[in-house]
């Protein structure tokens, strides 16, 4: 089995991403190519890069078990998603900014939507990850349910791409 890379992009890096960052490391770190695996997360429009992640999702993490206490934003780079075999974006229009950057084939090969692996937005159509950010505590818990119920087939993609 070889090493995989994801990297898990939103808007500012301080809420979807980190969250889905920690969710699928947990994940990871039970999954045979949990070792090999490198979980990176950024942001489309990053305006500090280093700072913490939001409380209220530090707070959602917390109520679950997991710990998103050394997350620091970190600034998305077009040129960088060949380095890795999986790029989720959390939002339709994050894919379109990607795309108006006019990257490779091969770049745009690797990129999807978070909750394209769950099956039942997919059902439902529902493929955006809404944005919890000054909608609440219960936002960030309905937004860290969806990726928790997209991370699982998530991580069973990455075993198959480690092969």
């Amino acid at each position: 089995m070889r090493g995989v890379r994801v990297q898990l992009v939103c808007a500012s890096n301080t809420c979807r991403s980190a969250m889905a960052a920690v969710v699928l490391r947990d994940l990871l770190d039970r999954s045979p190519v949990g070792s090999r695996a490198e979980v990176g997360s950024a942001g489309l429009l990053v305006m500090q890069p280093g700072q913490p992640a939001d409380p209220h999702a530090l707070a959602a993490l917390s109520k679950v078990g997991l710990d998103g206490s050394t997350h620091q934003t970190t600034q998305f780079e077009i040129d960088e998603v060949e380095d890795h075999d999986l790029v989720l974006f959390m939002e339709e229009r994050h894919i379109g900014l990607f795309e108006s950057a006019r990257p490779s084939a091969e770049a745009r090969e690797r990129v999807r939507l978070l909750r394209a692996f769950d099956p039942v937005a997919v059902a439902l159509g529902t493929l955006d990850l809404v944005d919890p950010y000054e909608h609440g505590q219960a936002a960030y818990h309905r937004c860290l349910r969806d990726i928790r119920s997209a991370a699982p087939r998530v991580v069973t993609e990455l075993e198959r791409l480690a092969g």
